[in-house]
C-alpha cells in the first residue's frame, strides 16, 4: 500500500543560483597531487606528455576543465539535495516499512562491498551488521520518502514511466525552481 502523501508545492521552491569558477590556486593545487602522486619535482613538457597531453599549457586547461565540471556537478547535487529537503518538509508520510526494509538491504550489502573492497574479513563485515544498519536505517528512509514524492510529483505532470524517471522529475523541478542569483 502507498501512502498518501498529500503534495501540494513543489514547484517555485526558491534555490540560490552560485557562479562556478575555478581559481589559478586551485589548479596549482591539482598539479601538485599530480606531482606527489607520479614522485616528480618539476611540471615540465615530458611529465605532461607522460600524462598524455601535448603541452603544459594543454594539461593546465584539461585540469581547470575537470575541475569546472567536478564544481558543477558538486553544486548540481546540493542544488538537488536542498529541493528535496526544501519538498518532503512540506509532506508529512510515514514510508512502507517494507520498501524502507528492501531499500535498507540494498544499502547495507552495498556498504559491505565497500568493506570487501577496503580488505575486511567476513567475520569483521559480520559483526559490523547491526551497526550498519542502525546507521543506514535513516538513510533508506529518507531515500524511500524522496522516491515515493517524485514518483507522485510524476503522477501529477504526467512525466511517463521511465528508468530515469528520477532525473526527469529532478529537472521538471529545477526548471520550476524559484532561481535566486547569490
Amino acid at each position: 500500500m502507498r501512502p498518501e502523501i498529500g503534495l501540494k508545492d513543489y514547484k517555485k521552491i526558491k534555490l540560490v543560483h552560485k557562479k562556478v569558477a575555478v581559481s589559478p590556486d586551485e589548479v596549482e593545487k591539482a598539479i601538485e597531487n599530480l606531482k606527489q602522486a607520479h614522485k616528480i619535482d618539476t611540471v615540465d613538457e615530458k611529465f605532461a606528455k607522460r600524462l598524455g597531453y601535448k603541452t603544459v599549457e594543454e594539461m593546465r586547461s584539461s585540469i581547470e576543465k575537470q575541475l569546472f565540471i567536478q564544481k558543477e556537478n558538486n553544486l548540481r547535487y546540493q542544488l538537488q539535495e536542498d529541493l528535496i529537503k526544501q519538498i518532503l518538509s512540506k509532506v508529512n508520510f510515514k514510508a512502507p516499512q517494507s520498501l524502507v526494509e528492501r531499500q535498507l538491504e540494498e544499502l547495507v550489502y552495498q556498504a559491505k562491498s565497500q568493506l570487501i573492497k577496503r580488505g575486511a574479513t567476513k567475520e569483521q563485515i559480520n559483526s559490523q551488521d547491526d551497526k550498519l544498519r542502525k546507521e543506514l536505517r535513516p538513510d533508506a528512509e529518507n531515500q524511500v520518502r524522496t522516491y515515493l514524492v517524485l514518483e507522485e510529483i510524476a503522477k501529477k505532470e504526467n512525466i511517463k514511466e521511465s528508468d530515469h524517471l528520477t532525473r526527469e522529475v529532478m529537472e521538471f523541478l529545477l526548471a520550476e525552481a524559484n532561481w535566486v542569483e547569490e
